[in-house]
């Protein structure tokens, strides 16, 4: 006992000057006391009454818990977009005779083919995918992957220009030759061997780069078909959201 005994000595000291905080403790608990005797009575009943509520909850917490779990599962991509939000309005000017700076949204927006015309069938360029999984906007830069790879092989992106035509009416001068080109696009022009342009829309402002078969045409960007949605313990080629049993979140996955 005696290394205890030791030790002992050093701790009474030590509560010696715990003790007045601990006889306010107990003083104030006085009170206290008093109160729990009609609150706790009070708060039974409350809580016996609230057994029916909460019984009602279940079927909308069986909705709503799947949402939420679902949502979860792209907190990266939620965390970017209120973040991104903030980045692209921090861009600032000032109106003339004024001395209040106003904050505006810088945006840019991509051209393509897709942007000049309306198509009866989906372009073999176009690369749609509305249920991107958790993190595929890392891969932004090698191309995103596709939804469904079975329209990426379809031969089917128009001619803007023949490059065989360009030579005939202006000979090997193709940057020149796209500038005068760009009257025609206006009138929607159509030469020999397809059209020039469409209307409207002046060349210049679409990109050109000429293919194997010496045609010039927009390029496309890789397809690479997207993996399946590992959620709610299924796996599937898009997320199923089912209502859960008993209110309680299913599990998910990325």
């Amino acid at each position: 006992l005696r290394p205890a005994a030791r030790e002992l000595s050093p701790t009474l000291t030590d509560l010696s000057a715990l003790a007045p905080d601990l006889k306010g403790l107990f003083r104030d608990l006085d009170p206290l006391i008093d109160a729990s005797e009609e609150g706790l009575p009070a708060t039974e009943k409350v809580l016996d009454e609230l057994r029916p509520v909460l019984a009602e909850l279940d079927p909308t917490l069986s909705q709503l818990n799947p949402i939420l779990s679902f949502l979860g599962i792209y907190k990266d991509e939620l965390n970017s977009f209120f973040a991104n939000t903030v980045a692209s309005t921090q861009a600032t000017t000032r109106a003339p005779g004024s001395t209040d700076d106003v904050h505006y949204l810088r945006t840019t927006n991509p051209l393509n083919l897709e942007n000049l015309a309306l198509y009866g069938q989906r372009l073999g360029s176009n690369r749609s995918n509305p249920y991107q999984k958790p993190g595929n906007y890392r891969s932004l830069r090698n191309g995103l992957p596709v939804f469904d790879d079975r329209t990426c092989n379809r031969n089917n992106l128009p001619i803007l220009v023949s490059r065989p035509l360009v030579q005939s009416l202006f000979g090997t001068d193709v940057a020149n030759a796209v500038s005068t080109l760009a009257g025609l696009a206006n009138g929607g022009a159509t030469g020999p061997t397809g059209p020039t342009g469409v209307a409207g829309v002046p060349l210049p402002a679409v990109p050109l780069p000429a293919t194997g078969s010496g045609r010039l045409q927009t390029p496309a960007p890789p397809c690479r078909q997207q993996g399946k949605f590992d959620f709610g313990g299924e796996q599937t080629q898009y997320p199923h959201v089912k209502a859960a049993r008993n209110g309680s979140s299913p599990s998910g996955g990325g």
